[in-house]
């Protein structure tokens, strides 16, 4: 077991405060017992490591390792958003009546079906859907169907498979992303302080 040394230096009584001797007794103080209290936590473990290492460019360390732990519980977080085999969205006739010149307009994620993920999409989900979406679109299998000339939603999603998987388009489009909130907290929202106060 570790015992972890916490010096504690108490601030000065005011001014105002009685006399050490005017002071009223009411009870006398219970003998002091000793305790022995288990350390855990991340705070704790970075702290032992720097007394360990007793390196004072270290304490940036411990910085980053909370960081790095918030990250991964966000990134368990969003494995429940992960798609299904089976789930597949909608397409509706909008959707599918895009005019490919129009891309700029187009909701990538929308058109490759990652609506519910959208920036959380990861590049294996985003190349998972787009092969879904060209075996359903393709143009020579529409035109097995008899839909000659009908390659517009095709190369839409050509063209948002393009953006999505290029990092620099990606963020750009991410930057100006309408279904992502950009609005800044107030203060007053409840939760957890690092799920509301998190990048966006």
């Amino acid at each position: 077991m570790t015992f972890v040394p916490f010096e504690i230096t108490l601030s000065a009584a005011p001014e105002t405060a009685p006399a050490a001797g005017a002071a009223k007794v009411h009870a006398s103080l219970s003998a002091p017992v000793q305790r022995e209290v288990s350390p855990i936590g991340v705070y704790v473990q970075h702290y032992l490591r720097r007394l360990e290492k007793n390196d004072a460019s270290d304490r940036t360390d411990h910085l980053q390792h909370h960081a790095d732990h918030e990250a991964a519980e966000a990134a368990n977080a969003v494995n429940d958003l992960s798609l299904d085999d089976d789930e597949e969205e909608e397409e509706d006739a909008d959707l599918l009546s895009l005019d490919p010149k129009e891309w700029k307009q187009q909701d990538h994620y929308q058109v490759l079906g990652l609506s519910k993920l959208r920036y959380r999409a990861t590049l294996e989900d985003i190349i998972k859907s787009h092969r879904k979406k060209v075996l359903r679109h393709h143009p020579d299998k529409k035109a097995a169907q008899g839909h000659l000339n009908d390659d517009r939603f095709f190369k839409c999603i050509q063209k948002a498979f393009d953006i999505l998987t290029d990092d620099e388009k990606r963020r750009q489009w991410d930057s100006v992303d309408p279904e992502v909130s950009t609005d800044i907290p107030t203060g007053k929202e409840k939760g957890d302080f690092f799920a509301v106060y998190a990048p966006v």
